[in-house]
């Protein structure tokens, strides 16, 4: 199976914007739609991998479960500090070293380009994020450059707020 990149999609818009179009800070729970790796739905091998561990999960106490049913379903959640709320400029992964360029704004959508050079790999790409209240729409394009090896990913994900405390987490 091939490695997925650890890429933690976070679109966050200006402090005016943001106030404007709904983005908290606090805690966000993602929600993977789609994710198709050279070809490959991911989603649907990760549903067909949950199956087979269903009978292994019911063994688990209810609480640990729920936990472990939400990793096999792709669902994670994350804290939006409010610093990271008030960046004018989507955050393409966890540390913040792959800022966007090329970003438009149009009414609750933003586009944005990005290119990344870590440890190795090169990423380019390009999404869009749709915000809607609690709920945050985001789909990227990228492709991953790692010595002779590409690999290219589309995803689709749904975001929603939780609250303003990150320490559920």
């Amino acid at each position: 199976m091939k490695k997925v990149f650890p890429f933690v999609l976070l679109v966050i818009a200006s402090p005016v914007a943001a106030e404007d179009l709904g983005i908290k800070p606090g805690l966000w729970e993602v929600h993977p739609i789609s994710q198709v790796v050279d070809g490959r739905d991911v989603i649907a091998d990760m549903a067909a991998q949950r199956e087979k561990m269903q009978k292994s999960l019911a063994n688990l106490p209810p609480e640990q479960r729920k936990k472990m049913e939400a990793a096999l379903n792709g669902i994670s959640q994350v804290c939006i500090t409010p610093a990271m709320a008030a960046k004018a400029m989507p955050m393409m992964e966890a540390q913040g070293s792959c800022p966007p360029t090329n970003m438009k704004r149009n009414g609750a959508s933003t586009s944005f380009e990005f290119q990344c050079a870590n440890n190795g790999r090169t990423t380019v790409g390009k999404g869009e994020r749709t915000i809607n209240g609690d709920n945050m729409h985001t789909r990227v394009e990228m492709t991953s450059t790692t010595g002779q090896k590409t690999v290219n990913m589309k995803s689709e994900s749904e975001m929603v707020y939780l609250g303003q405390d990150c320490a559920a987490k």
